[in-house]
């Protein structure tokens, strides 16, 4: 359903891959549906023989499913009732096309494509599924077509669950480590506590935002393996947060300092990817509305033992840096979504694909 017509291309800095294929896609509006301009929580949905996008939209609390040109669907979620999503959904993971989980921080939910529920069950314990540019990304994965994995925390330990559907309960959980720099958890990093969480090949993916190390847990065997995957751009770690436990303070910590986001997997093309928003001198950008459009944003794609083999800064300015994109099986979709580019009166978003050797 998506298609890359080459509209431009972007220099690479090593050898691995040529250049990033951009093409920008225009979304037409549709009569009584209010788009988002950009989706924090979206991913890839599958549609007949052909793939989408679904995004939660907070607006009309949907998930709005829509191909490179069009709006395909919306799921209507309801706030109340036998079919009610309480809360603000955080994390959304569909599994076919008719069957969607959903975590709002109150509850889990397996739904349908009509929104209709199929199940739902409370987790006692912190769950911490975010997609938060200042904090952490960590998403739902899907195991053995029968557990659901999420992350929580355990008094400052950190676990992933398997939580079986048939059996209907926890069957097993998994220890993460703490992050290479900061391995007792003495150290404070502000908003930046919890690790991101993903899943890909059989494999518990996980990365502390204030450090380039990544972190890897065989689903199957428990085996952990650490690489360290560093940027060339950035900084690959940052100091610890000294100063006090303040709001405002903690904020311009995390505006100040890189964030290394959660990794991903395109299954086309067999590479990794992670997305790295680089620091910027607060006192320097004095409006605090756009401080976060104004920072670097680069991508860096791995291959499947973690080496890093592609590093790309994107146009400075265009895309929405609160985790405004999402992976599909060929590229990554990036919404074009910032205050202080081009105003955009529609959803745009520009699809990336490495253009490999």
């Amino acid at each position: 359903m998506f298609s890359c017509n080459k509209s431009g291309t972007t220099d690479n800095n090593t050898s691995i891959i040529d250049s990033l294929e951009i093409s920008s896609k225009y979304i037409q509006p549709v009569d009584s549906i209010q788009f988002l301009q950009s989706y924090n929580l979206s991913c890839s949905y599958p549609c007949g023989d052909s793939l989408a996008i679904m995004g939660y939209n907070y607006r009309t609390h949907a998930l709005d499913i829509f191909s490179d040109s069009t709006l395909l669907n919306k799921i209507q979620l309801e706030h109340h009732g036998e079919n009610g999503i309480l809360g603000r959904p955080t994390a959304i993971m569909p599994i076919t096309r008719d069957s969607i989980w959903i975590y709002d921080q109150v509850a889990f939910y397996l739904i349908d494509s009509q929104g209709k529920l199929l199940y739902k069950f409370k987790e006692d314990r912190s769950v911490f599924l975010n997609a938060n540019y200042a904090k952490q990304t960590a998403v739902m994965g899907w195991y053995d077509n029968d557990c659901l994995l999420y992350p929580v925390d355990v008094n400052g330990r950190y676990f992933v669950e398997y939580y079986s559907l048939k059996q209907k309960k926890i069957v097993k959980e998994v220890e993460l480590d703490g992050a290479v720099c900061n391995r007792n958890g003495k150290n404070s990093y502000g908003y930046m506590t919890y690790p991101n969480v993903s899943f890909a090949n059989n494999k518990i993916i996980y990365n502390y935002p204030y450090e380039s190390n990544i972190q890897t847990i065989e689903l199957s065997t428990g085996e952990k393996q650490e690489y360290k995957a560093e940027s060339k751009f950035t900084d690959n770690t940052i100091n610890p947060y000294k100063r006090s436990i303040n709001s405002v303070e903690m904020l311009e910590y995390a505006w100040n300092n890189v964030h290394f986001f959660d990794v991903a997997y395109i299954p086309q093309v067999e590479l990794y990817v992670r997305f790295i928003l680089d620091g910027i001198d607060v006192k320097k950008h004095k409006d605090r509305d756009s401080v976060v459009d104004a920072r670097k944003l680069y991508v860096s794609f791995m291959d499947k033992d973690f080496n890093v083999v592609g590093e790309f800064p994107l146009k400075e300015k265009r895309y929405s840096n609160f985790h405004g994109w999402c992976v599909f099986p060929r590229g990554i979709i990036v919404y074009v979504d910032n205050l202080l580019g081009e105003a955009q009166d529609n959803l745009v978003f520009d699809i990336l694909a490495p253009v490999l050797h």
